[in-house]
């Protein structure tokens, strides 16, 4: 089936001899691609940090300049992108985060093209942009700080904590998983596996080492086998609507019910690696505040020289440093996302965010839009629910998502 774009309007720029052609969605898709590559690299030693920092605004200055250029924008679109964009901004000014505002808008943008081109650009920039940050760790340009975790010995590949890579490396492999769905080969999974067990040898992260495991036997049985047919039951779509708010309340109780004299809980905080009882020191030390608040953090990473205090959790961290109102806006948003994976029959959006709601217990992806791209679904899964009661769903299905549907 032919992929439809969801805007038509061409640009024609000239310069001299040369002309330029291009979509609206081409643009977004470029901006995209800079943004996730440059993140990437400004978190390394390599001197990208203000080339990134410059690029903000520019990309900034682009994704309005598309919003104007746009041909059809209805009222309620323009008010639900106003409201995203503002909140970010308000979010990110609170928090000390200025990426949080791009990320806002990228998000609030997504509709100027497809889900699935968006899944395969964020891959195509993050990878190799991955694979060279490894590689001058690896030859000296940048240096390989070594660690030692749980006995064993940790790299960094280049970052400043050994956790970075494997938790790349784990959202680019579900986002592969979501691209190739129920054509994905054996031999592929084998690959991946293979993938897992190397990344875990180098960085000794064990807490995304068994979650792809996890991830990968849910997409085997979902998608693969295809055990269970059709996920559009009222009984999924409604556990898939719960589901965040679900693991989010347990993730807050289980912070605030920390006893540090209990047996059971120093068990629990040794399996997590800590992380539940930073969790409960975060909540002894901030309140939860309606638009968020800074959090200084330091981690065991190279370059933190302050005492170790981190909020590893999605969950907790959200609620503390981003606020009540975001928060409460963001779980609706994934459980929307879940319930429309279900409504939709797509499984491979519903493993993926089946991973996000179980690792945001343990890591912070809600907002990371560089390697964890599924935020940014939430657009073009409004449109076409909202549109699919006037024409085809097939048709619909492709124009905003950008594969043929499962049902």
């Amino acid at each position: 089936m032919k992929l439809l774009r969801t805007h038509t309007l061409h640009t024609r720029l000239s310069i001299g001899e040369f002309t330029v052609k291009g979509t609206l969605e081409t643009f977004y898709l470029l901006l995209f691609a800079g943004y996730a590559a440059l993140n990437l690299l400004s978190g390394t030693p390599l001197p990208f940090g203000l080339i990134f920092k410059v690029y903000q605004y520019v990309a900034i200055a682009g994704l309005l300049t598309l919003f104007v250029l746009k041909n059809r924008v209805s009222l309620k679109r323009m008010a639900l992108i106003t409201v995203i964009a503002v909140i970010f901004f308000i979010i990110a000014q609170k928090t000390g985060k200025p990426t949080l505002i791009l990320s806002g808008l990228f998000v609030a943008f997504a509709g100027f093209s497809t889900f699935d081109r968006i899944v395969k650009v964020s891959l195509i920039s993050t990878l190799p942009t991955l694979l060279f940050i490894v590689a001058c760790s690896k030859v000296g340009i940048i240096p390989d700080h070594v660690f030692l975790h749980e006995g064993k010995v940790a790299h960094s590949l280049g970052f400043s904590y050994y956790g970075t890579v494997p938790y790349i490396v784990l959202f680019c492999m579900i986002g592969y998983l979501y691209l190739r769905g129920k054509k994905i080969g054996w031999f592929e999974i084998f690959c991946m596996v293979a993938v897992n067990f190397l990344v875990y040898k180098v960085s000794t992260t064990r807490l995304a080492f068994f979650l792809f495991f996890v991830i990968i036997a849910l997409f085997i049985f979902l998608i693969k086998l295809n055990i269970i047919k059709d996920l559009n039951r009222p009984v999924y779509k409604f556990l898939a609507a719960l589901g965040f708010p679900l693991v989010f309340g347990v993730t807050i109780w289980i912070s605030l019910s920390y006893i540090i004299t209990s047996p059971f809980w120093r068990k629990v905080d040794d399996f997590s690696s800590k992380r539940v009882m930073m969790s409960n020191r975060a909540f002894s030390m901030y309140d939860v505040k309606l638009f968020g608040q800074y959090i200084e953090m330091h981690g065991n990473g190279y370059g933190d020289n302050g005492i170790y205090f981190y909020i590893d959790s999605g969950y907790v961290y959200t609620l503390l440093g981003n606020g009540l109102l975001f928060t409460v806006i963001l779980l609706l948003v994934y459980s929307f996302m879940m319930w429309a994976s279900c409504r939709m029959n797509k499984k491979e959006l519903f493993v993926w965010l089946a991973a996000i709601m179980a690792f945001s217990m343990i890591n912070n992806v809600f907002t990371n839009i560089t390697y964890n791209s599924a935020f940014m679904a939430f657009i073009p899964l409004l449109n076409y629910m909202v549109e699919t009661k006037r024409s085809p769903t097939e048709k619909l299905f492709v124009k905003y998502l950008g594969k043929e549907p499962s049902f």
